[in-house]
């Protein structure tokens, strides 16, 4: 039965990280990060932590073969802190 579930979770985690690398370039900003464009600017560190933790490359270490795909999300997720997290390049993006 344990081996089943890990399995599972295994089949789950490839699932996730594909869909993330096939949408990720579909994806605003906002949307990598999880927040909605009204979200105030003390929001924008808190997300970033909460994604870059949870998409790490390290995260995907039990599938080695997703490494190169994990790799390209999270770099994409610091592209959208780099752009947010600075009131003047935010109010760039959004306009």
């Amino acid at each position: 039965m344990e081996k089943d579930q890990k399995a599972l979770d295994e089949l789950r985690e490839r699932i996730e990280w594909e869909t993330l690398y096939e949408i990720v370039d579909e994806l605003n900003y906002y949307q990598l990060l999880r927040l909605s464009p009204e979200c105030g600017q003390a929001e924008i560190p808190q997300a970033f932590r909460r994604e870059s933790q949870r998409l790490h490359p390290d995260q995907a270490a039990t599938l080695p073969d997703m490494k190169e795909k994990s790799t390209y999300v999270f770099t994409a997720i610091n592209e959208a802190f780099r752009v947010l997290k600075a009131a003047d390049s935010r109010l760039a993006y959004d306009s």
